[in-house]
């Protein structure tokens, strides 16, 4: 599965092995001002809610996950 979602960590820090149940590498990293992020980050949850995944073990951020045939490269595509 994908996970789409904002922080101000990196992304180790933010998914140290204590808290991420799941092996993980980062795909795409989109910087910007917050507004811009935030809104990216409500867009992008709207748009592919027909993906929503739900994984089977908890971790923080686990509502913000999407099923592996996420069109991912169009996302990254459309706002590189």
């Amino acid at each position: 599965f994908y996970k789409i979602g904002k922080t101000f960590l990196d992304i180790n820090i933010r998914f140290k092995k204590s808290n991420m149940p799941y092996n993980f590498i980062e795909v795409d990293n989109i910087k910007g001002k917050a507004g811009f992020v935030y809104d990216l980050e409500n867009e992008l949850h709207r748009q592919y809610k027909p993906y929503k995944y739900q994984p089977n073990e908890w971790f923080a951020g686990y509502t913000e996950c999407y099923k592996i045939d996420l069109p991912i490269e169009e996302i990254i595509k459309n706002y590189e």
